[in-house]
């Protein structure tokens, strides 16, 4: 993932903060792009134990995914740009 695609990926979620899946979303984008420097193994095998929105949102951004509402092509007329 370039520093391109991680800045507008957490913008477009940053949009939607405070929605559980966003927050998951958020944190998880950084650990796929900071890698174990910005969250220690123990700390993401709990986030990737948790059900719902927030277990959701932080799978799709450690996998480097775009936010849920892009992949459905909802938000922003952005959705072209995140690969």
């Amino acid at each position: 993932m370039t520093e391109l695609e991680f800045r507008t990926r957490l913008f477009a979620s940053s949009v939607m903060a405070g929605l559980d899946y966003d927050i998951g979303y958020q944190h998880g984008l950084r650990c796929c792009f900071y890698g174990k420097t910005f969250s220690p193994p123990k700390g993401q095998d709990r986030w990737l134990r948790l059900s719902g929105e927030l277990g959701d949102g932080y799978r799709d951004g450690l996998a480097g995914l775009p936010p849920r509402q892009i992949q459905a092509g909802e938000a922003f007329g952005i959705d072209h740009i995140l690969v």
